[in-house]
């Protein structure tokens, strides 16, 4: 919510879809040019990669075991898998990020010792 209206509504299954439409898994490699690879392939709609981990958007997260497998066959080390599954926080951040708000916006939480919270206190002696 903003200012009292809604920003998004529904079920989060469905707003992850809306907001991730392709899913993520990362795989992590000894090297990570042995990832280099995967970028090819037909089911693998995105690729980036860092030293050891390639992050791939792909057509379906059910290609996943054949991914492992054809980097196996390539005498590929993988060290890790992980597909993403986006928490409510990752949605809270991905909503508030596509309305354009800052967490500057946000008010902070009550303060539950009675004094004014230490943010609060930072933004009185800003002004």
């Amino acid at each position: 919510m903003k200012h009292g209206t809604s920003l998004v509504w529904g079920r989060p299954t469905d707003l992850a879809k809306q907001y991730w439409p392709t899913p993520q898994v990362q795989i992590s490699a000894l090297a990570g040019t042995d990832l280099d690879p995967l970028a090819d392939r037909d089911d693998v709609v995105s690729f980036d990669r860092n030293a050891t981990t390639a992050t791939l958007g792909v057509a379906d997260l059910a290609v996943v075991p054949d991914l492992v497998a054809d980097l196996a066959a390539r005498g590929v080390r993988v060290t890790g898998v992980v597909p993403f599954n986006p928490t409510l926080e990752d949605l809270y951040f991905a909503v508030r990020r596509s309305v354009g708000s800052t967490d500057d916006e946000i008010p902070p939480p009550p303060s539950t010792t009675g004094r004014p919270s230490r943010r609060s206190r930072v933004a009185q002696m800003a002004r």
